[in-house]
């Protein structure tokens, strides 16, 4: 029941490094579909601020100022600029199962990725993207993704995606004030071409983003997830979350942590694209 729940795990999970290991943990982990527009609930310390009767409200920045001011704490788009590709080693924990192993991830620009997980009797798990093709790779072969979960793996094979979201997003909106782990935050609505919404929570005081959540369909249905970054690191001229951890709709929690980040690596086309042993495998 639970081989391919790091296969489902990774499309849920939105921050470059991680975004390609939910769809790769849900399915398999036994996730029920939610109805419609349900949603998994922030916890009470994450949810809307109220407003202080006796302060004067300050006017509110817009959602693109929100992100400009995420980027600049990240080290700005000049730290980022000739940072084409990068290679990512880290660990990637199931508590509930007792179950931890290896995560790297390899991606380059303008839009390819590979995320690979080795949980040990889970299997070994795969996700990557040319450009193009989109693909999961598990014991039970290779599928080729379509729809929204092509467009979502093409949306979160994007380096420095951060930078891209007028691109990659059809809407983005400032929603208002929340409240996480409390300390006040900017909440945003990202609504990506297909329809996908993701709510993500920045720091109204360090700019940094500190929590997400969103729904999404994959082939098992709907699958919801909270993430909340745990630390921050800095890689190289880039600051980037270092531990993130997210529950599923089950209770279920996966924690990814990043151990090293090299930029610009060498890496060769064929890395990213479908694994040709079993393309005759291959499943829609």
């Amino acid at each position: 029941m639970h081989r391919s729940c790091a296969a489902r795990a990774a499309a849920l999970l939105r921050f470059p490094f991680s975004s390609l290991a939910v769809a790769l943990v849900a399915a398999a982990c036994g996730a029920a579909s939610p109805s419609a527009g349900t949603s998994l609930a922030v916890p009470a310390r994450a949810r809307h601020a109220p407003p202080l009767a006796a302060e004067r409200p300050e006017a509110p920045p817009t959602a693109e100022q929100v992100l400009a001011a995420y980027v600049d704490a990240t080290g700005g788009r000049a730290a980022r600029d000739g940072l084409v590709a990068m290679r990512m080693h880290g660990t990637f924990t199931i508590e509930k199962l007792g179950i931890s192993g290896p995560m790297d991830v390899i991606m380059e620009a303008p839009g390819r990725a590979r995320t690979t997980i080795d949980l040990g009797r889970l299997g070994r798990q795969e996700q990557g993207c040319d450009g193009d093709v989109a693909w999961q790779k598990s014991e039970s072969g290779v599928r080729i993704l379509s729809g929204a979960e092509r467009d979502r793996a093409l949306r979160t094979s994007t380096i420095h995606n951060e930078l891209l979201w007028r691109q990659l997003y059809k809407s983005v909106v400032l929603v208002g004030d929340a409240q996480i782990d409390g300390r006040p935050a900017w909440k945003l609505a990202l609504t990506s071409p297909d329809g996908e919404i993701e709510h993500r929570y920045f720091d109204k005081q360090s700019h940094l983003e500190v929590a997400s959540e969103r729904t999404i369909t994959t082939e098992r249905g709907a699958v919801a997830a909270l993430n909340r970054v745990v630390a921050y690191g800095q890689f190289g001229p880039v600051r980037m979350p270092k531990t993130i951890r997210q529950t599923m709709q089950t209770g279920l929690e996966i924690t990814i942590a990043v151990q090293d980040v090299e930029w610009n690596p060498p890496l060769p086309p064929e890395a990213f694209q479908p694994p040709p042993a079993r393309a005759q495998g291959m499943r829609q």
